[in-house]
């Protein structure tokens, strides 16, 4: 999962680190909030820290009005950490925001510090490998040479500016949309921890895929390209990683076999009644999710006609627009990940997860369709 800075000039450079910042100067105290964020590295579960802390402040925070827009995302770089974006209403508030929040991590880190340090050097392989399945040697050796990954402090948080993924999600008119995808996604993802045992992978799992269908199922109305979609999203990630392919997919074959029955019952109809947009035939978290799925769609659809997302696609100089089904696919890559990194899904879980999916759809049979590799998240993954 990468969050990094992507400019609207393809080719310039990604730095993949995030930067120490200040809060937001403020000038206008009436004028509307910018977003800063405070990334929080804690080795232990962070569910806890989600629900606990994150949570209730996010709730008390819009009832007294001085939140405009929120959400999180997890990340590993330089030790395991929650990255926390918030805006503000009026930019007045961003001290008191900002105090609000560091309050509700001081208390939750005092009573519920994490014990378990990351021994650097044992995981320092595995950082790196990390490291290499989302961006390049070059880079690894330019940030961290032969000294490795340096370790922030456990228990410790700190603001970093936020730098909006701008060509990933469409343009100055994508990203917005995205900003506010992302903290309906928030919610739904921190309820899910607070009501559900994510903790356990089957409902991990379960919980995830479900997310999966009925987005894909939405955005895109047409099952081959649906399956056309899981295949190519796969093998994105598939040629970053390591180990067997051909083993990983016979385990997943034979998983399938296991639950096919039960995936086929739940999914395909799932996906179906997306498809056709019939969300009162849906319920619970599912409903709730295709609900926002449709309006999330409808509002692409008028960009798209209006040629406002634009994506660095296909090798191009620079961000253009491109065409409703084009936009369609390269958002989703990003939309889904994010979701799925929201719940803890690993991205080999996604892998497997984009296997079992495709293996519904088709009613069992691997067609390895792979379509515009270069489309995944909107061109910036393109040299993957």
């Amino acid at each position: 999962m990468t969050d990094t800075k992507v400019a609207g000039d393809a080719g310039q450079a990604v730095t993949p680190v995030a930067v120490e910042a200040e809060l937001p100067v403020v000038t206008d105290p009436d004028a509307p909030g910018e977003w800063f964020a405070v990334h929080v590295f804690y080795t232990s579960n962070n569910h806890p820290l989600l629900v606990d802390a994150i949570g209730p402040l996010i709730e008390d925070l819009r009832e007294e009005g001085l939140l405009d827009r929120w959400f999180f995302i997890r990340y590993w770089m330089e030790g395991p950490h929650l990255r926390i974006r918030l805006k503000p209403k009026r930019a007045g508030d961003t001290q008191l925001v900002a105090k609000r929040l560091f309050d509700a991590l001081d208390e939750f880190l005092a009573d519920r510090p994490a014990l378990y340090e990351v021994d650097e050097s044992e995981m320092a392989g595995l950082f790196k490998q990390m490291f290499l399945g989302e961006y390049t040697e070059a880079q690894w050796d330019e940030l961290y040479g032969e000294t490795g990954m340096r370790m922030r402090p456990n228990n410790s948080y700190v603001v970093m500016l936020y730098e909006p993924e701008i060509s990933r999600y469409g343009g100055p008119y994508g990203i917005e949309v995205a900003e506010r995808h992302f903290e309906k996604s928030s919610d739904m993802v921190v309820r899910l921890v607070e009501s559900t045992n994510v903790h356990v992978r089957s409902v991990l799992f379960g919980l995830a895929i479900q997310l999966m269908t009925v987005m894909l199922g939405t955005f895109q109305k047409d099952r081959d390209e649906t399956i056309r979609f899981l295949s190519t999203y796969r093998s994105y990630w598939e040629r970053a990683g390591d180990g067997d392919i051909e083993e990983r997919h016979k385990a997943y074959l034979e998983a399938y076999g296991k639950m096919s029955g039960d995936l086929h019952d739940q999914l395909d109809i799932a996906y179906k009644r997306a498809v056709d947009q019939d969300v009162d035939s849906l319920s619970g978290f599912v409903r709730e999710w295709a609900e926002h799925c449709v309006e999330l769609r409808e509002e692409l659809v008028g960009l798209a006609e209006q040629g406002r997302l634009e994506f660095p696609i296909a090798g191009a100089a620079e961000s253009g627009p491109v065409d409703l089904d084009t936009a369609l696919f390269a958002l989703l890559s990003g939309y889904i990940h994010m979701t799925n990194n929201r719940l803890g899904v690993s991205i080999i879980d996604e892998c497997y997860l984009s296997f079992l999916l495709e293996l519904t759809l088709t009613g069992g049979e691997l067609l390895d369709l792979e379509a515009n590799l270069g489309a995944m998240f909107g061109g910036t993954g393109a040299d993957r």
